[in-house]
């Protein structure tokens, strides 16, 4: 029977060390596209951002298998009962929110929603390590203000046609839950409408 439970703890601990590589490596993937702005837009700003969730997701659900598992141990003490209630809780939520909005996109996928946005700014955001990232921002026809990450050459256009004169319009495509732009064309003056 010993030997039996020392098996089983071996092999999930060996399951727990490959969760954590993976969330490791998923962490690192993500910190490594999230700065590049290549990734900001299309199925490649859908994927940078799906990979990111699951990252959170499975360092919450490797956080939430070494309580259960320390729970399922140790349940003597009311201090550790509590604390492994509350990592699990928490990871609970922080797959939830990590995902949600990633889910309520899917239907979105093959038809993003579409807007045309006037008033346009343009900002350009340098981080403390030398990357850059570049924001979108307008007013939809609903009054609405809406933000975008966008791509340094379609940041450079907007800038570029902007200061042709006339107000500087956009036609857009987007996932409205990750707010992650598919498609984007500038219009300026009588061609915008």
């Amino acid at each position: 029977m010993k030997t039996e439970g020392k098996t089983r703890s071996r092999v999930i601990l060996i399951v727990l060390a490959a969760i954590c590589l993976a969330v490791w490596l998923a962490c690192g993937a993500a910190v490594f596209f999230a700065d590049s702005p290549a990734f900001a837009m299309g199925m490649a700003g859908f994927a940078r951002q799906a990979l990111q969730g699951a990252g959170w997701t499975l360092l919450a659900a490797a956080a939430a298998a070494y309580c259960a598992l320390t729970l399922r141990r140790r349940s003597d003490s009311a201090k550790t009962v509590l604390v492994c209630a509350a990592v699990i809780l928490a990871g609970c939520a922080l797959a939830f929110f990590s995902l949600r909005d990633l889910v309520l996109d899917l239907p979105y996928l093959s038809r993003p929603a579409a807007a045309n946005l006037h008033q346009l700014r343009f900002a350009e955001d340098v981080l403390h390590d030398g990357a850059a990232s570049y924001m979108l921002e307008g007013v939809s026809e609903e009054g609405g203000r809406l933000s975008f990450s966008v791509t340094h050459d379609a940041y450079l256009a907007g800038l570029e046609q902007s200061r042709g004169g006339g107000e500087l319009c956009a036609q857009i495509t987007y996932l409205p839950h990750t707010d992650i732009l598919f498609s984007l064309e500038y219009e300026t003056g009588s061609t915008a409408g």
